[in-house]
């Protein structure tokens, strides 16, 4: 057992502004690089991932569909993201409920692909497109959040492997499991909008559009395009299909 609020979003107030934030805890291990050793308790490397991820922060645009992000900071072998508070609920507890329908998804869809927009039009890549980082608030509209959590979950990942790309491969792996929006083909806004679409096809069939039973299978079916058919998706399918298409094929967030 431990206090230690990793994995927990945690509610509180923005000192500067008094706004709420959600916090959210990523754990800083014993980092093993050549020559060199960082402990828990090493400010350092917690406030060198802070620094990479308040300066995202800093470039992105404002969006009434995405949360705003407030930034990064590193205390006691924890590096705290905070984001925008909005009233609502994560998206997650919706898709637990079963199967949403389609024209409730559609909405959703459309919301999440003006945030995703705005992100491209700025050249920024999200990257975290996943029903975690998805605020419905009270009226309806869905939010997006989570980039600076999934940017400081690959910069973590990045300092863990070190120029060794099986560690960072399992480090990541350890950071964001087998969960088939975090693992895309590509990369770029092609792979936020294939991320969209796992994450549509999820909501409407209850489950994720490629096997998720461990990370090896789950990346051999996305690197192979063997997915799950889309025949529960409904009037979205092709939408669906068209999002999960080979990156030539892909619709933009814009269309």
């Amino acid at each position: 057992m431990t206090d230690r609020p990793v994995g927990e979003v945690l509610p509180a107030q923005d000192t500067a502004t008094g706004a709420p934030v959600l916090l959210h805890a990523l754990d800083l291990p014993e980092l093993l690089v050549p020559d060199q050793v960082y402990e828990q308790s090493d400010a350092p490397l917690g406030i060198r991932l802070a620094g990479q991820v308040a300066a995202l922060a800093a470039q992105l645009p404002r969006h009434p569909r995405l949360l705003a992000q407030s930034g990064a900071a590193a205390d006691a072998g924890l590096l705290w993201v905070a984001e925008e508070g909005a009233p609502g609920s994560a998206l997650s507890e919706l898709a637990g409920a079963g199967p949403v329908p389609p024209f409730r998804v559609a909405e959703l869809g459309a919301d999440l692909a003006g945030a995703l927009r705005a992100l491209h039009e700025a050249g920024l890549v999200h990257g975290n497109v996943t029903a975690d980082a998805v605020l419905v608030c009270e009226d309806g509209a869905a939010l997006l959040g989570g980039l600076l959590l999934g940017a400081a979950q690959e910069a973590l990942a990045a300092q863990l492997g070190g120029p060794v790309p099986r560690r960072v491969y399992e480090a990541r792996a350890d950071l964001v499991g087998a969960r088939a929006e975090r693992w895309p083909p590509d990369s770029g806004p092609a792979a936020d909008c294939w991320s969209l679409g796992v994450l549509l096809y999820r909501l409407l069939t209850g489950h994720s559009p490629y096997p998720e039973t461990d990370l090896p299978t789950l990346l051999g079916a996305v690197l192979d395009g063997r997915r799950y058919p889309a025949d529960g998706c409904g009037p979205l399918r092709g939408l669906v299909e068209d999002l999960l298409a080979p990156a030539a094929a892909r619709p933009t967030a814009e269309q």
